[in-house]
């Protein structure tokens, strides 16, 4: 019926889901399309934990690279992307013993 690799306008997935379904599970992979411009891929479940294992692998090497380099204060950060330190607020001071008291009585 279809290539290994088949292009399908978005239109025509709800009437043949079916059978799309049927041909991935047996290693077809199709290439959805809306007004004729790829969009997205329906694949065999291997090839997708392939494609996550070969970006869990880049992730790791990306990672073990950048371990070498210096860490830097994240106000640096800011200021070099331009971002404004926002300012911190005090800490809350504890109620006092009367404050409570008086809340307490408010209250319905």
């Amino acid at each position: 019926m279809l290539d290994r690799d088949t292009n399908i306008p978005s239109t025509s997935l709800r009437g043949n889901i079916s059978s799309i379904i049927d041909a991935t599970l047996e290693g077809m992979r199709f290439v959805v399309t809306r007004n004729g411009k790829p969009r997205m891929a329906i694949v065999p479940l291997e090839d997708l934990e392939r494609l996550r294992a070969i970006e869990d692998a880049d992730d790791r090497r990306a990672i073990a690279q950048r371990r070498s380099e210096p860490l830097v204060a994240w106000e640096q950060v800011k200021k070099k992307l331009g971002l404004k330190s926002t300012p911190t607020r005090p800490p809350r001071s504890p109620r006092t013993p009367q404050a409570r008291e008086a809340a307490r009585r408010r209250r319905p």
